[in-house]
C-alpha cells in the first residue's frame, strides 16, 4: 500500500527553533530561531563558517536536528518523509565543477519529480509547465543542451527553474548569484524578486553580499559562530558597528541614512 501523504497547504507560515545542532562534539548552531511568512525574502548572513549552510541542511533534511523544531503552516517538518518535505521545500544549491550529462530541461523536470510530479519521465502537460518555467527565467533556448556544457549564469537560470517547477511553497536559495557577471546577477535578482513579491513564494536566501540583502530581502538573519548576533529590517541589522562586530571589516554608508539607493562600501582604512 502506497504510503498516505500529508496534506501540504499552498501558503503557511515556517517557523524554525533550532536549540542546538552539533556535528559529533562541535556545536555548530545554537539559538538560532526565526519565522516566515508567505512572500517574505529572510537573508541568512555571516562569515564563512557561521553556519548558514548547515541551517540549509537541516530545513532540507538532509542533517537530522534532534533538539529543536521546524514547523510549515502547523506540520511538523521534522516528522515528514523526505517526499513530502520536498513539497514543502525546494533547493538551489551553489554549484559544481561537474555534472552528469543530463540536458537543462531534464535537470528541470527533476524538480517535479523529486516533489513527486509526473516523474522524471512527464507527460507532455509536464514538459510544457517546465519549458514555460524556463521561458520564465530566460532559459528556453537551452532546454536541450547539457548542463556541462553551460556557462555559470546558464546553470544557475536553469537551477533556479529547477526550484520554481518544484513549486514548493519555501524556496531555499543559497548563494543564487554567486561567479555570475553583473548582467547575470541583476537578471537573477530580477527574477528572485517577482517570485516573492508576485508569486506569494518564501525564499530564504544565504548570500555574502551585503547589498544584495539590503536590495531585495524583507527581514535578514545575521549568523557569527553558529549564534544570531541580529534579525530585523536589513537596515537595522547590517549597521557599520554590527559589521565590524561580525566580519572585522570596516564599512560605511554611502549617505548619513541607510535607505533606497543607499549602500555599504569598505572605508579606505581596510580591515580592522
Amino acid at each position: 500500500m502506497t504510503p498516505r501523504r500529508a496534506a501540504v497547504p499552498p501558503a503557511g507560515r515556517l517557523d524554525v527553533a533550532i536549540r542546538s545542532f552539533s556535528y559529533g562534539d562541535r556545536v555548530v548552531l545554537r539559538g538560532v530561531s526565526f519565522s516566515a511568512d508567505p512572500g517574505e525574502l529572510l537573508a541568512v548572513l555571516g562569515p564563512n563558517g557561521s553556519g548558514k549552510t548547515t541551517l540549509f541542511r537541516i530545513l532540507a533534511g538532509s542533517a537530522d536536528l534532534r533538539d529543536g523544531s521546524v514547523s510549515y503552516a502547523g506540520l511538523d517538518v521534522l516528522r515528514l518523509p523526505l517526499r513530502d518535505r520536498c513539497r514543502i521545500f525546494s533547493l538551489m544549491s551553489q554549484m559544481r565543477e561537474s555534472y552528469l550529462p543530463y540536458t537543462a530541461l531534464e535537470i528541470v523536470l527533476m524538480g517535479r519529480s523529486a516533489a513527486g510530479g509526473d516523474g522524471f519521465f512527464e507527460t507532455r502537460e509536464g514538459i510544457g509547465r517546465a519549458m514555460a518555467t524556463m521561458a520564465a527565467v530566460g532559459a528556453e533556448a537551452l532546454a536541450g543542451r547539457r548542463m556541462d556544457r553551460l556557462s555559470a549564469g546558464e546553470r544557475q537560470r536553469v537551477f533556479l527553474a529547477r526550484c520554481l517547477n518544484q513549486d514548493a511553497p519555501v524556496m531555499l536559495l543559497d548563494e543564487p548569484t554567486n561567479f555570475l557577471d553583473v548582467r547575470a546577477q541583476a537578471d537573477l535578482e530580477a527574477i528572485v524578486e517577482e517570485t516573492h513579491r508576485r508569486g506569494g513564494k518564501t525564499i530564504i536566501m544565504i548570500t555574502h553580499d551585503l547589498n544584495q540583502a539590503l536590495r531585495l530581502a524583507d527581514r535578514a538573519l545575521l549568523l557569527k559562530d553558529g549564534v544570531p548576533a541580529a534579525l530585523g529590517s536589513p537596515c537595522e541589522v547590517l549597521t557599520p558597528q554590527r559589521i565590524l562586530d561580525v566580519y572585522g571589516a570596516r564599512m560605511r554608508w554611502t549617505a548619513d541614512r541607510p535607505g533606497a539607493g543607499v549602500f555599504l562600501v569598505p572605508e579606505r582604512n581596510g580591515r580592522g
